[in-house]
């Protein structure tokens, strides 16, 4: 498919994934507790491949946008998504990503909803 942004991984085009969580800690739920408490922000620029993001200049705290970024990094999943890899993590409903910049630079935190295994009942 084309046409898609190189930043955002899309149901239809060809992935590699393997769904991985880590074992449940306080890190686990302290970064997704705050990943949930965000306002998120439809990417309306590429309606084809339907996801949000959030900004870290809107979290209330810096130091806990730094953990979920380092939360995904570290515990997350290799995803080849248009000839790039990312680094995604699922967490309940979503999967989110970052831009893998470095985290001094890194300004968002993408996440999109997980789209049913094929044949599964909803």
């Amino acid at each position: 498919m084309t046409g898609l942004h190189p930043d955002t991984p899309g149901s239809t085009a060809p992935m590699r994934r393997q769904r991985g969580m880590p074992e449940a800690s306080d890190g686990l739920e302290r970064v997704a507790h705050d990943l949930a408490a965000q306002r998120w922000i439809f990417a309306k620029t590429i309606p084809e491949n339907p996801h949000e993001y959030t900004l870290r200049r809107e979290w209330r705290s810096d130091t806990g946008f730094v953990r979920a970024v380092r939360f995904i990094r570290d515990h997350g999943y290799r995803n080849l998504f248009e000839g790039r890899w990312y680094t995604q993590l699922d967490i309940g409903a979503h999967t989110y990503w970052t831009m893998g910049a470095p985290v001094e630079e890194t300004i968002l935190i993408n996440r999109k909803k997980i789209a049913p295994a094929p044949g599964a009942r909803a």
